[in-house]
C-alpha cells in the first residue's frame, strides 16, 4: 500500500506527540513493505529519502522569523503548500492521513476528500479551551477549518474512545470514528543511568492544560513533609503560558529543576533516571510519555481524565488521581515514595505488559484495514 502522512513538525528537534506518532507509524509501515511519503516543514525544497520505503517532501517556511503573526502566516502557507505537494504524488498514493489539529489536510479535504483520512490528536478548540486562551477571530477560523476537515474526510480515527466521543458530540457527527491506539516502539537507545534516581519527573510542554500549576502547587506541600525530594521538569515553555507566572510559581520552590526542551533521543534517559513519573494533565488524549514510562517499568501517577484512564488501571499498572486536585496529587506522591517493594514490583510488571499491548507490529494491520475501509468503530474488522 502507498500512504502519505502529513506532519509539519516531523523534522523538528523538539519532540511532540504527533511527530512521535508519525515516526513510529511510518517506520512500521515501511518495515512491512509499504511505501510512505511524509509531507513536513523543512528547509529543503527537494524530496529526500529518509528510509528505503520512506520519502520526505519538505516545505520551507515563507517567513523565517519567530513571532505570532509570522507563525500564523507560515501555518496557512504550509496548509496551502501541502495540497500542492499532494498533487505531485496524488496518483502514486492510495490514502493520505493528516492530523486534525492545525487543519493540515484542509485543502485535501476541500478538493480531494475521497483520499483523506483524518487522525484525531486533540483539536485546537479543545487545547486552547484547556489553556484558557482568548478566542480570537483567527482562532475561530482555525477551529472551523479543523471541523471542516474532520467532517469532509473519507475516514476518521482516534487513539482513544474519550476523544472520539468528545469530537462526535461537539461536531454533532453522525459518522463513526474508528478507535485505533497509537503504535509504540520500545526504546533501544543507550541510557545513562544515575546512581540514585530519587527525583520525580514531569515531561511535557509547560502549559496550563498539562497541569503544571497543579504539580507546582503539590510541590509546595511536599516541601514541608519531604524537604529532600527533587522534581525535574523537562519540556519547553508553551507560548500560551506566561513566563512571569511560571517564575512566580517557582520563586518559593528550591526542589524544582527546569531541564528545558527535550529532544526525542533524550526522552528515554530522562525517564530511566527518575523514580516516579507524574502526568497531571487537566485532560490528555494518548501521551507517548505514558507508554514510554510504562515500558520501562516506571511507577506513574496520572490524572483520571481522557485517554489516561483508558490505559492506567488504578493500583494495578499505575495510579490515578482526579485532575486539578492538588491535595490528592501530593498525597499520592507521598504514598508512592514509600510503596512496598512487593507491590512496586508487581505494578512494574503490569506496566510493562500494558506497554507491550501497543507494540507497532500488533497495530499495523489495524491501520491497514482502516485505510482500506475495512475497519469499523472501536477497531473491529467488518464482516
Amino acid at each position: 500500500m502507498r500512504i502519505c502522512l502529513i506532519n509539519k513538525s516531523f523534522l523538528f528537534d523538539e519532540c511532540d506527540g504527533i511527530s512521535t506518532y508519525t515516526h513510529i507509524l511510518s517506520s512500521a509501515l515501511a518495515e512491512s513493505g509499504h511505501k510512505v511519503y511524509i509531507i513536513a516543514r523543512g528547509d529543503h525544497s527537494l524530496k529526500t529519502t529518509y528510509d528505503r520505503n520512506i520519502s520526505i517532501l519538505t516545505i520551507p517556511p515563507l517567513i523565517k522569523a519567530n513571532f505570532k503573526l509570522a507563525d500564523n502566516i507560515n501555518n496557512l502557507f504550509f496548509i496551502i503548500q501541502v495540497f500542492l505537494k499532494f498533487l505531485t504524488i496524488k496518483d502514486d498514493i492510495d490514502i493520505v492521513e493528516a492530523p486534525e489539529v492545525g487543519a493540515e489536510g484542509f485543502f485535501v479535504a476541500l478538493l480531494s476528500h475521497h483520499q483523506l483520512a483524518t487522525r484525531l490528536h486533540t483539536p485546537s478548540y479543545l487545547i486552547q479551551s484547556l489553556d484558557g486562551v482568548k478566542v480570537t477571530l483567527s482562532r475561530r477560523f482555525l477551529y472551523w477549518m479543523e471541523k471542516y476537515q474532520i467532517k469532509k474526510s473519507l475516514l476518521v480515527s482516534s487513539p482513544t474512545k474519550s476523544l472520539a466521543e468528545i469530537v462526535t458530540r461537539d461536531l454533532s457527527l453522525t459518522r463513526k470514528i474508528a478507535i485505533i491506539p497509537n503504535p509504540y516502539i520500545i526504546f533501544n537507545a543507550a541510557r545513562k543511568k544515575v546512581k540514585k534516581n530519587n527525583h520525580i519527573l514531569f515531561i511535557g510542554r509547560i502549559a496550563r492544560r498539562k497541569g503544571i500549576d497543579i504539580l507546582l502547587a503539590a510541590a509546595k506541600k511536599l516541601m514541608v513533609t519531604n524537604p529532600g525530594l527533587k522534581i525535574h521538569i523537562a519540556g519547553g515553555l508553551d507560548r500560551t503560558y506566561p513566563k512571569e507566572h511560571l517564575e512566580r510559581m517557582l520563586q518559593p520552590l528550591t526542589n524544582i529543576k527546569l531541564l528545558g526542551p527535550v529532544k526525542y533521543s533524550d526522552i528515554a534517559s530522562h525517564i530511566q533516571n527518575a523514580s516516579l513519573i507524574i502526568i497531571p494533565s487537566l485532560w490528555e488524549n494518548f501521551p507517548y510519555v505514558l507508554l514510554e514510562s510504562l515500558a520501562m517499568g516506571k511507577i506513574v501517577i496520572a490524572s483520571c481524565s481522557g485517554g489516561l484512564q483508558e490505559i492506567i488501571e488504578d493500583g494495578v499498572n499505575g495510579f490515578l488521581v482526579p485532575p486539578a486536585n492538588v491535595k490528592m496529587l501530593a498525597e499520592k506522591i507521598k504514598d508512592c515514595l514509600k510503596i512496598q517493594k512487593s507491590k512496586k514490583k508487581q505494578i512494574q510488571i503490569n506496566a510493562k505488559k500494558t506497554a507491550a499491548k501497543f507494540a507497532d507490529i500488533k497495530l499495523i494491520k489495524s491501520f491497514l484495514d482502516f485505510y482500506n475501509c475495512q475497519i469499523d468503530i472501536y477497531g473491529q474488522k467488518r464482516n
